[in-house]
């Protein structure tokens, strides 16, 4: 028997069960809305509700033909990363190892700040000293 090589071997306890199943959920809400025949863009919004996703960012793909989408999938206070993007037959997604670093970087960096406006009640409140 051939013994699998090392690359192909995907770590054992690398991604949890519960990331599985949220990350499960998010694939088949996307499949059950492509079948369907909505616009592309309504079947990522709706898988991503479904899925209780966020969506961090969306960025023109380098064509400048499509979207790419960074999307965090979060359950249990564990929290994960994919790339979707619009393919020509449905979404081609991508793990998180496969998302470019720079781009997984500038996602993280995202909901830090995101998480300090958000904890900072001040910014968020329109401000009474301004004058209209």
């Amino acid at each position: 028997m051939e013994k699998p090589r090392a690359d192909t071997v995907a770590p054992i306890g690398k991604e949890s069960p519960v990331r599985k199943l949220v990350r499960l959920h998010f694939e088949l809400a996307l499949e059950l809305g492509f079948a369907s025949k909505r616009p592309l863009h309504e079947t990522l919004w709706n898988a991503l509700n479904t899925a209780g996703c966020d969506v961090i960012l969306q960025l023109p793909t380098p064509d400048a033909e499509g979207v790419i989408t960074i999307v965090r999938l979060r359950e249990n206070g564990q929290e994960g990363f994919l790339q979707v993007r619009m393919a020509e037959y449905g979404f081609a997604i991508a793990d998180e190892a496969e998302i470019d670093p720079d781009l997984l970087s500038f996602a993280r960096a995202s909901i830090d700040v995101l998480d300090k406006v958000k904890a900072d009640g001040a910014i968020m409140e329109p401000s009474t000293a301004a004058r209209h």
